[in-house]
């Protein structure tokens, strides 16, 4: 499955989720792309919402938040400009659209699409978003099994990745729950990835060793001195780095699904691997028995595994105690004393 350009069968797609981290300074936000990029992110990732439009909060259930939120919002145009800056940066641009108007406008610049966890029971954006044909990346905060499956129904498992996600800000290490992520890979047949909202990058790298395509973790230029909540549980430029550079290590260290012999391991067969050798002193003419040999390295003698064939014959010629059996020490089968 490819994001853009990226193939999630090669390595996975580290997402800098700069969302609205920018806090409406779109100056600020054209930053953060650059930042994101230079830190190692292979795509970055806003949030498109429109609380004005009353497309978003209600202004009479929850008035507190329809004000707060409106300082956030970015024009559909500007995002366009941000698309074209994550392309000179060598990124992939990514948005989450909160609204049907928000996916029709932006499907031009998306190779995929987003959906936050809050509205994986939103079967109207659901509908519009399965409509483009473009990939899906799904994330499942507080969603239940039935609701994931619900949701997968509209969308289908053919272009689809799952991200375990837990939606509390910040999230507990207790209550990550990685095995979720595989638990649902597994289940529909999908690939899987993790969203993540905790304070460091355990959470992340634990993650990619247990095969995630997907790894996206908030990014800001600074922690310090800023109030939005999102800032405290994202990855500074130094600690994005950090995952950027452990990603591609762990996915070095995960390796493939097979066992076969490491080129770095053939020098060490011979002298680490074991042979058959005699115990004791033994004159030419004896046949050998069991009590008579122990396995030593190196391997360059009787093969250990051929053990019980060697019960039986007869030496050629003697052997003195720890000395390897080899194939000329031994008479011809048959051969009598």
């Amino acid at each position: 499955m490819k994001i853009g350009h990226h193939d999630l069968a090669s390595r996975a797609l580290l997402i800098a989720e700069i969302g609205v981290n920018h806090e409406g300074d779109f100056d600020k936000a054209r930053e953060l792309v650059g930042l994101a990029a230079d830190a190692g992110a292979d795509a970055v990732k806003f949030q498109a919402y429109y609380v004005r439009d009353i497309r978003f909060v209600s202004p009479s259930a929850d008035p507190d938040r329809f004000g707060r939120m409106q300082k956030n919002e970015l024009t559909w145009e500007q995002f366009h400009i941000l698309a074209d800056d994550a392309k000179k940066a060598g990124v992939t641009f990514l948005c989450t659209c909160f609204d049907v108007e928000t996916v029709q406008a932006l499907n031009d610049v998306l190779p995929a699409f987003k959906v936050a966890s809050g509205d994986l029971t939103n079967d109207e954006l659901l509908d519009a978003i399965a409509a483009t044909g473009k990939p899906v990346i799904l994330s499942t905060g507080m969603g239940s099994d039935d609701e994931v499956a619900h949701a997968l129904e509209i969308l289908g498992t053919d272009r689809v990745v799952v991200l375990q996600c837990t939606s509390s800000y910040p999230c507990p290490p207790e209550q990550v729950n990685l095995r979720s992520m595989t638990f649902m890979g597994t289940k529909y047949g999908v690939p899987y990835g993790y969203s993540d909202h905790t304070l460091d990058l355990s959470a992340c790298q634990a993650a990619i060793a247990m095969g995630a395509c997907v790894i996206e973790k908030h990014f800001t230029d600074a922690k310090e001195g800023r109030t939005f909540r999102d800032h405290a549980l994202s990855a500074e430029v130094s600690d994005f780095k950090e995952l950027a550079r452990t990603t591609r290590l762990i996915e070095t260290l995960r390796g493939v699904d097979a066992k076969a012999v490491q080129p770095a391991e053939d020098g060490a067969r011979l002298p680490m691997r074991r042979s058959m050798a005699v115990r004791r002193d033994v004159p030419a003419g004896t046949v050998l028995t069991p009590d008579m040999l122990i396995a030593l390295r190196p391997s360059s003698g009787w093969p250990v595994r051929d053990r019980a064939a060697l019960v039986g014959r007869r030496l050629a010629k003697s052997l003195s105690a720890g000395d390897l059996v080899t194939a000329d020490a031994l008479a011809p089968k048959g051969a009598s004393a």
